[in-house]
């Protein structure tokens, strides 16, 4: 990788005012078995253009698996925006926890499972103190793919079933922060839209938002198909592609 950033992966983008770029990436050694979460420190990368290319100019780890050992911090998204009044950096994220799930049988077996959790800091100094802040979003119930939508506290998020199923609707969270209270307000259903679609046949999930200007948001969504493969231990080959969804106001 022409930055030396190999291992790092699902990087929040946080643009500064001072024209440098914060990521906030997963640092993953070496991918965890099939059905397993990964599990890897959170990195501060500070980048710099110096007019042909970004340079490395630092990199901070600020959050590992012992800090947490019951709850994995992964998947962060960012908003922000560097050069406006509000200095705020929004972010979203996943926290994978222990969960009870009863079985037909009645047994009840405890296995990890994904929750939103969000975070709103002051200003882009709070970068490093992130990982502290975050609020888990426990009473949405399982999912993930949290992932600001705008400055006013409203966010996506990704619902799942008890088997880590889900279908193609993404709801809209609202945070009150004064009153520290998470509700659901809307959802966006692309049911419809993926009909008879060769993409994302196994699950879609959210990147991130691009504002573009006050009515149109553009939307970075990855879709996923798991395809059968006899290359691997576990006999699915999972593809990756990304598709981008305009959203109006």
């Amino acid at each position: 990788t022409p930055l030396g950033l190999r291992g790092y992966f699902n990087p929040a983008v946080i643009p500064r005012s001072d024209g440098s770029i914060t990521l906030l990436a997963r640092h993953v050694d070496q991918a965890a078995e099939y059905d397993q979460p990964d599990i890897g420190s959170l990195v501060e990368i500070k980048l710099k253009h110096d007019g042909t290319q970004y340079q490395v100019l630092e990199k901070n780890q600020i959050w590992e698996p012992n800090d947490t050992p019951n709850a994995l911090l992964e998947d962060v998204r960012a908003l922000n925006d560097p050069k406006g009044e509000d200095k705020r950096v929004f972010l979203g994220a996943t926290v994978v926890m222990d969960h009870k799930v009863v079985d037909k049988d009645g047994h009840t077996n405890i296995k990890k499972a994904p929750y939103g959790a969000i975070a709103i800091l002051d200003d882009e100094t709070q970068i490093p103190g992130a990982p502290k802040r975050f609020r888990s979003c426990l009473e949405l119930g399982v999912g993930k793919n949290m992932t600001p939508l705008d400055m006013k506290g409203n966010f996506l998020f990704r619902e799942e079933g008890e088997n880590g199923d889900h279908n193609f609707i993404l709801s809209i969270i609202h945070f009150d922060q004064a009153m520290d209270t998470v509700k659901k307000i809307g959802e966006l259903d692309f049911t419809k839209h993926m009909k008879g679609s060769d993409w994302g046949r196994w699950r879609i999930g959210t990147t991130t938002v691009l504002p573009t200007d006050d009515s149109i948001q553009t939307l970075v969504l990855h879709g996923i198909n798991a395809e059968p493969t006899d290359k691997n231990s576990y006999g699915v080959y999972f593809k990756y592609a990304f598709g981008l969804v305009c959203l109006e106001r």
